[in-house]
C-alpha cells in the first residue's frame, strides 16, 4: 500500500508551482503523486511541463472566457 498523497494541480500559466512540486517529489521531500493537471488556459507552459512528466492534463476555461 502506498502512502503517497494523490494530487491534482491547478494552473493558469507558467507552471512554476507544478515544477516545484515535481522537484520536491523527485527529491523525495514530498510523498505525493500528481494524478492530473488542470489549466484555466490552453497553450501554457505549465501544460507542457505536465505532458513532459506524463501527467494527464485538462483545460477548463472559466465561464465567459475563451
Amino acid at each position: 500500500m502506498s502512502d503517497k498523497i494523490k494530487m491534482a494541480v491547478l494552473i493558469s500559466g507558467g507552471g512554476r508551482t507544478l515544477a516545484n512540486f515535481l522537484e520536491k517529489i523527485e527529491r523525495q521531500e514530498l510523498p505525493a503523486r500528481i494524478e492530473t493537471v488542470i489549466s484555466s488556459k490552453p497553450n501554457v507552459k505549465g501544460l507542457e511541463i505536465a505532458q513532459s512528466a506524463n501527467i494527464p492534463t485538462a483545460v477548463i476555461t472559466r465561464k465567459g472566457k475563451s
